[in-house]
C-alpha cells in the first residue's frame, strides 16, 4: 500500500511524526513524507519514512501552477491513501479543485473548526473531497456543528515526539519549571494577566518560569514582556529567548519542566482563539506525561481533569507557591492516551476493517 502524509504549509509538522510512527508499525505500507520545502530542517530525519518528497508553494497565481504539478505528481505516483496535515485554508483548496476522482482516498486533519461550523465556502470544498477528518481532541469533536459537517471525524491525539538529543541545561537545584511553551505573542496567552498576579503577591524563589518560545519575532511582543520582568524585579525567575529555539534545547527544557502551563484565561482574546482549535501545549504536556497548570475554567475538560492544577486569577501565585511540595509524576496515564489506542483510533479512519492493529 502506498501512503503519502501531505504538509503543503510551514507549520504544524509537530502533527507528522505520531502519525509516521502510526503507518510505519502497519504491514505493508510504503510511506512517502509530502512536505513544503521549508519544513526540510524538521523533518528530514524522521525514521520510519519510505521516501521525502519536498514542495515549493509560491503566491499569487504561480500558487496554482505548484498546486497542479502537485496534484499530477500525487496522481502519477499512484498512491492508495494521502493523509493532509493541514487540512483547510487557500492552498489545500487549491490543490483539492484538482484532486478528483476515487483514488487516492483522501483524509486530513482539521485544526480549527471554525471553519466548520462557520460554514465557510472553502472548507466546504475540502471537505467533499475527504473520505475522513480528524480534530485534535475529544472537546473540538464535541464542538463540532454535525449539520455542517458530515464527513466521518473522529479525535486524534498526536502526542509522539522524535527524540532529539540532550541539551545541557543548568542545574535545577531546588527550583520548580514552570514552562510556557509558545513563540510570545499577547494575543496568544494572558501574558498580562499572569504579570498583574506576580505583582500583586511575590512567587517563591525557587520558582522558574521558562517563555519557550521567540520573543523578537515580527508578531511578538518580547518589549512587553521583558519591562513588565524588569519592573517586577524578577529576571532572574524568568528564562526567555529573543530568536529560534532548536529541536534539541526545546525539548530538553519539555522534558525538565515540572508543569506546562498554557496562560489561556476567560475573558482574554486567547480563550475565543482556542474555542476552536488546541493549543501545542496540550499535545506536549500528555506527550511527556507533565501536569498542566490551568484556568479553573478547565476542570469540567475530561482530558485534564486529573491531570492537572487549577488556578483562578486572583489565586494564581497562591497556587504557584504550593508547587514546590506537590509535584505531581502520575500525569495522562489513562490508556486513551497511549500508542495503542491512539494508533487505533487513526486506523479506524483511514483502513476501516484493518485487522492487524490492537486497540
Amino acid at each position: 500500500m502506498k501512503v503519502a502524509l501531505l504538509e503543503t504549509g510551514n507549520s504544524h509538522d509537530e502533527c507528522l511524526y505520531a502519525q509516521v510512527k502510526i503507518w510505519n508499525s502497519t504491514e505493508n505500507v510504503h510511506l512517502t513524507l509530502v512536505c513544503n520545502q521549508k519544513l526540510n530542517a524538521n523533518v528530514a530525519s524522521f525514521d520510519g519514512v519510505s521516501s521525502f518528497h519536498f514542495v515549493t508553494v509560491r503566491s499569487g497565481i504561480k500558487q496554482w501552477y505548484d498546486m497542479w504539478q502537485l496534484s499530477r505528481w500525487i496522481r502519477n505516483q499512484r498512491f492508495d491513501v494521502v493523509v493532509i496535515n493541514t487540512a483547510q485554508g487557500a492552498v489545500v483548496k487549491k490543490l483539492m479543485m484538482f484532486l478528483n476522482g476515487r483514488k487516492p482516498k483522501l483524509f486530513g486533519i482539521l485544526h480549527n473548526i471554525v471553519k466548520v461550523n462557520s460554514g465557510s465556502l472553502s472548507q466546504r470544498l475540502i471537505s467533499k473531497r475527504l473520505s475522513g477528518y480528524f480534530v485534535l481532541n475529544d472537546y473540538l469533536l464535541h464542538q463540532l456543528d454535525s449539520k455542517k459537517l458530515t464527513t466521518k471525524t473522529t479525535a486524534f491525539y498526536p502526542v509522539i515526539f522524535p527524540y532529539f538529543s540532550e541539551v545541557e541545561l543548568p542545574p535545577k537545584g531546588d527550583e520548580t519549571w514552570v514552562c510556557i511553551p509558545g513563540q510570545v505573542e499577547l494575543k496568544r496567552r494572558d501574558y498580562a494577566g499572569f504579570f498583574d498576579a506576580l505583582e500583586r503577591q511575590k512567587p517563591l524563589a525557587s520558582l522558574r518560569f521558562i517563555l519557550l518560545g521567540r520573543c523578537a519575532h515580527a508578531h511578538g511582543d518580547g518589549a512587553f514582556v521583558k519591562q513588565r520582568i524588569s519592573e517586577l524585579g524578577l529576571e532572574k525567575q524568568f528564562m526567555l529567548w529573543d530568536e529560534f529555539i532548536s529541536n534539541e534545547l526545546f525539548h530538553s527544557i519539555i522534558r525538565q519542566s515540572d508543569f506546562i502551563m498554557t496562560l489561556i484565561h476567560p475573558e482574554h482574546v486567547s480563550w475565543q482563539l482556542y474555542e476552536g482549535q488546541i493549543t501545542g501545549a496540550y499535545n506536549l504536556a500528555i506527550g511527556y506525561q507533565k501536569p498542566l497548570l490551568l484556568h479553573s475554567s478547565f476542570v469540567y475538560y475530561a482530558d485534564f481533569k486529573d491531570n492537572a492544577v487549577f488556578y483562578d486569577l486572583n489565586d494564581l501565585v497562591a497556587v504557584m507557591n504550593t508547587l514546590p511540595a506537590h509535584r505531581i509524576t502520575q500525569v495522562f496515564q489513562d490508556h486513551k492516551f497511549s500508542f495503542d489506542a491512539q494508533r487505533a483510533a487513526y486506523l479506524q479512519v483511514v483502513l476501516p476493517g484493518y485487522l492487524n492493529y490492537t486497540g
